[in-house]
């Protein structure tokens, strides 16, 4: 990505609010819940689901989910108390708040529709006072973490199936065609309104899904 256009654009908004990108550093998540399992839009008809990204809320409601937000470390209790039905996050978030003890559904594994994004940056002032020897070995060194988190992402995956399923936990990996529902969805709602935020953000979202589609032309 770090080739791309989009990151280019990216960089650019980060340097006008004073800080550098360093490191693009993802966290795929997915579906935990209690009532059903989650494949297609349609499937989160009637569900209360807690949500950390707002966006993401407006496709859900779009669906016909209930959405909440709530601090992490009351997921579980919420879950427990049936004041919840769902919840969708990383994978990390599943394991290390043992979410998945209480869970009886599982919607994980590629393709996904969350991804969390918890990029490494510095201040821009602080990059400017560097020497340009230093601030390579920055950017050699923020090459070597996306290339390592990137792997670790895949073994976080292998191990949250593995942990989910043998607590008993139905696991279901999105299908094409579910994949596509929810993509046709987040462009009917999330995308549309994240256009509206202002110029620069449409602009973003273009550019973006153009990225997408030089990357597909190529593969094929």
């Amino acid at each position: 990505m770090k080739s791309s256009a989009i990151y280019l654009m990216l960089q650019s908004l980060a340097e006008d609010n004073g800080f550098k990108i360093l490191a693009l550093l993802w966290n795929p998540g997915g579906f935990l819940g209690k009532q059903r399992e989650i494949s297609g839009p349609a499937s989160v008809q009637g569900l209360r689901i807690r949500v950390s990204e707002p966006l993401f809320g407006v496709m859900l409601k779009d669906a016909g989910a209930s959405v909440t937000t709530m601090p992490s470390n009351e997921i579980l209790g919420a879950l427990q108390s049936d004041a919840l039905d769902s919840v969708v996050t990383t994978y990390e978030t599943m394991l290390s708040l043992k979410i998945y003890e209480v869970a009886k559904f599982a919607t994980i594994g590629s393709p996904s529709v969350f991804m969390g994004f918890s990029p490494l940056v510095i201040s821009l002032a602080t990059w400017q006072m560097l020497t340009p020897e230093q601030q390579a070995i920055f950017e050699e060194a923020a090459a070597v973490a996306d290339r390592y988190y990137e792997s670790e992402q895949l073994n976080v995956e292998r191990r949250t199936i593995a942990t989910l399923r043998k607590a008993g936990v139905s696991v279901h990996r999105m299908t094409k065609e579910e994949y596509l529902a929810w993509l046709q969805t987040a462009q009917q709602t999330a995308w549309m309104e994240y256009a509206k935020v202002n110029p620069r953000a449409r602009e973003l979202l273009v550019t973006l899904v153009r990225t997408f589609l030089d990357d597909v032309a190529e593969v094929k």
